[in-house]
């Protein structure tokens, strides 16, 4: 009854008709951007993406062969550089806690990745809209807002080349909202959602959108606080970020002992000035093959950010008219993002000093700061122009309705720049393959594309139970593993120092584990399991020994059995402060709606009592 209540409320409500034709309005805009900008990946199932895509393919497909061929679950991936952590590597097994699971364990790697793409976007459009309705009432403004972000030509380049960690963005919206909501009078417990968006962006392998988005709310909430003259933005900053962690933890966990064993330290001397800029934003002549201009360094995929002329003028006038209180936090942390996307253009430019810091020490390219800053600059332009349409809109709701005819028409622009991008990623076709059923390594993929890649082929390798020492995409490591047909090659499990000492072979294999025979061996003897070696690692449940980087275990001698096994040694910790945090955040949550309801109570009782007749 409740619910029949409130729908005939809202339909009955002035202006309703003319709501309802915006929001079917902003769906067909929507619409219409995704058929334009990824209608070619859908043109042919059976291709592969070019650039990145065959590793960021093979990180995805070993969680599938993990869970679905050997039914454990995708702690290590053998396929890749000789060994290497699969869940605590930041991009690794990003499809295991993701809503896109069930895609990988029923279509092709290549299919659900084009669906996963497909979600993303759709997630990007959707919670910028979403986040757009906390400063403007008019569904064209928000549409605008959502098209600017979620389909520009960073977008399309980053998903083209295979960088799917770029495809985490879409949260950041999300994000912001919750934290947003999370400063309105009694709505503090929104800060938990806030910390669940950050966990998703760990979990599916955000490697630039989580820093730059905790950069974002650090900024925002400070910003925020200043000009409130109010500590809840702190407090809320501070929940965000400690259930974030909560959130996260049996995944960050691992990934943060990873860390600390492979150190990245990368310089980044990149700079753009206002006139590379500006092209990188207004130049229609872009896609991965195609530089309008000379960039520093890297492809022009990291550079090109394609949204058209109208939409910087509206983020510069924007940012320039706005005068709301209610922008300022919007405007300085899009300054700060902008002037961040320039890189290092003077020694002590932000982005020079921010560099030295953990984490962002990690981190280049820094034009990858645009892509939120446009978000935030399309914010205070409809903060600003809402101020002056929303009383218009809700008086004649039709309105809305005109102003949507620009944004479509935004919208098939930006999307038929972005089309030139994605309409050459999906390209590569794969020969037939025949799985070895005895697992080994090679330096190379015994398979490759058609046509082939720079990047290799380790997902072809992967598809064929082979093992790559020289594949893609990982930190750089000293391997331990060997490859077969190499002269140090003595097997997947053999006796360390001379050949004689003994013999062993494994007799059952997994990702995560290999059982190992051996006979002839003397007292004291180091068994190796032909696999990089990694601390997590063990032989009959006690730790591994680390043998010219393999794994390894002494022997008492004679003949047996040993079972190496792998499960990360940070996951248990990981998992207690995650159970520690579900309960707090239950529990916090619980008092906080439980305080809510008596004061509303409380209220409710006044009022009434003051109604009463004497």
């Amino acid at each position: 009854m409740a619910a029949r209540s409130a729908v005939r409320r809202l339909t009955s409500s002035p202006g309703f008709g003319w709501r309802l034709l915006a929001l079917l309005g902003v769906m067909w805009v929507f619409f219409s951007a995704l058929r334009t900008l990824l209608g070619p990946l859908f043109q042919s199932m059976s291709t592969f993406g070019f650039h990145d895509w065959d590793s960021h393919s093979a990180y995805r497909y070993a969680t599938v062969a993990s869970l679905k061929r050997y039914h454990e679950l995708p702690w290590w991936n053998p396929w890749l550089g000789g060994g290497f952590p699969a869940w605590a590597y930041v991009e690794g097994a990003t499809n295991f806690i993701s809503p896109y699971l069930p895609l990988y364990l029923t279509l092709p790697v290549q299919v659900a990745e084009r669906f996963e793409i497909l979600g993303a976007t759709l997630t990007g459009l959707c919670s910028a809209y979403l986040l757009a309705g906390r400063v403007t009432r008019s569904a064209a403004l928000r549409a605008l807002v959502a098209v600017a972000y979620a389909v520009n030509g960073r977008w399309a380049l980053q998903v083209s080349v295979g960088h799917s960690w770029h495809m985490q963005y879409a949260w950041l919206p999300l994000v912001l909202f919750f934290f947003d909501l999370s400063l309105d009078p009694g709505r503090r417990r929104y800060a938990l959602a806030a910390g669940g968006v950050l966990a998703v962006i760990v979990y599916m392998g955000g490697i630039y959108p989580l820093p730059h988005t905790a950069l974002l709310l650090v900024l925002y909430a400070t910003t925020s606080a200043a000009v409130q003259r109010t500590w809840e933005p702190i407090r809320a900053l501070a929940i965000a970020s400690l259930s974030g962690i909560g959130f996260a933890a049996p995944k960050l966990f691992p990934m943060v002992d990873l860390m600390m064993r492979y150190p990245r330290k990368i310089d980044s001397t990149e700079a753009i000035d206002l006139g590379q800029l500006t092209e990188m934003l207004t130049n229609p002549n872009q896609s991965p093959a195609q530089a309008p201009i000379a960039v520093p360094r890297w492809g022009w995929h990291e550079y090109g950010i394609y949204v058209g002329a109208w939409v910087v003028l509206a983020m510069v006038v924007g940012f320039v008219c706005a005068r709301s209180r209610k922008t300022v936090a919007l405007r300085v942390t899009g300054l700060v993002f902008l002037v961040l996307g320039m890189g290092a253009f003077h020694l002590h430019a932000p982005w020079t000093l921010l560099h030295l810091m953990p984490v962002f020490s990690s981190q280049h390219v820094p034009s990858r700061f645009l892509f939120p800053a446009i978000l935030l600059l399309m914010l205070v332009f409809a903060a600003f122009a809402g101020s002056y349409f929303d009383r218009l809109v809700a008086s004649r709701g039709w309105v809305d309705l005109l102003l949507l005819i620009p944004v479509y028409g935004a919208a098939l622009d930006i999307g038929s720049v972005g089309r030139k991008s994605t309409m050459h990623s999906f390209y590569m076709e794969a020969p037939p393959i025949q799985p070895n059923p005895e697992f080994h390594h090679q330096i190379v993929s015994p398979y490759n594309y058609v046509p082939g890649d720079w990047a290799g082929a380790s997902l072809l390798a992967t598809f064929a139970n082979v093992g790559i020492i020289g594949s893609y995409g990982l930190p750089a490591l000293e391997p331990g593993a060997i490859s077969t047909g190499t002269p140090e090659y003595r097997g997947e499990a053999y006796f360390a120092g001379a050949s004689g000492a003994g013999g062993a072979r494994v007799v059952h294999w997994t990702p995560n584990t290999a059982t190992v025979e051996y006979y002839g061996a003397p007292p004291g003897a180091v068994l190796v399991y032909n696999m990089n070696f990694d601390p997590s690692w063990r032989a009959d449940g006690r730790p591994a020994i680390d043998y010219r980087h393999a794994v390894a275990t002494v022997t008492p001698g004679g003949a047996g059995r040993v079972v190496f096994s792998y499960y990360p040694r940070a996951l248990n910790w990981g998992l207690a402060v995650f159970a520690l945090t579900l309960a707090l955040a239950f529990g916090a949550r619980r008092h906080v709606l439980s305080s809510e309801s008596r004061a509303w109570a409380s209220a409710r009782a006044r009022a009434v009592f003051l109604r009463r007749p004497s």
